[in-house]
């Protein structure tokens, strides 16, 4: 037989493809699970780092793009899966959040469309906070997801995504 590679099962450089595999792994976990803002999120996400968010530009910097933002959610759910077939509990809502994270941590190194000098990778040492502040995903998530102030798209995910997920991920 001859060597099988990830790619013959699932090509991981189409956004799409994955978020299948994603949907996949979720409905193992709960055949029930409501993807609504999940979906949301994901596709908050590629327009985001495909320069299709208003406002933004384009992912530019290196390995911190869109395939790796995906591989990382991919990686995400597959880890969750593996706890929850090894008899750890998690709520849905964790469970979203949790993906949701994955798909915005490197949003930090994305640049506005006024940000024209060098690429995002300028970030790097501040792309976590950039990802986390006040306004951005993290931040969001620590104040019970609701979305106070600008209205950034890290925020804007948030705020859209998180402002009823409540009324989304029951148990």
């Amino acid at each position: 037989m001859g060597d099988r590679h990830i790619d013959d099962i699932l090509y991981i450089n189409s956004a799409e493809k994955v978020f299948e595999e994603v949907k996949t792994i979720l409905c193992l976990i709960s055949p029930h699970f409501n993807l609504q803002p999940l979906s949301s999120a994901f596709d908050i996400a590629v327009s985001l780092f495909e320069g299709k968010y208003p406002g933004y530009q384009p992912c530019n910097t290196k390995y911190h793009d869109l395939n790796h933002t995906v591989s990382v959610f991919l990686a995400t759910a597959r880890l969750i899966h593996g706890a929850v077939i090894n008899g750890k509990i998690f709520s849905k809502q964790h469970i979203t959040l949790g993906l949701i994270a994955a798909l915005f941590h490197d949003g930090g190194y994305i640049q506005e469309n006024a940000d024209t000098k060098g690429t995002g990778a300028k970030y790097t040492k501040i792309h976590v906070r950039r990802s986390s502040e006040e306004n951005g995903t993290f931040g969001a998530a620590r104040r019970g997801s609701r979305l106070v102030g600008s209205r950034n798209c890290r925020g804007q995910a948030y705020d859209s995504v998180y402002g009823s997920l409540g009324g989304y991920c029951h148990d």
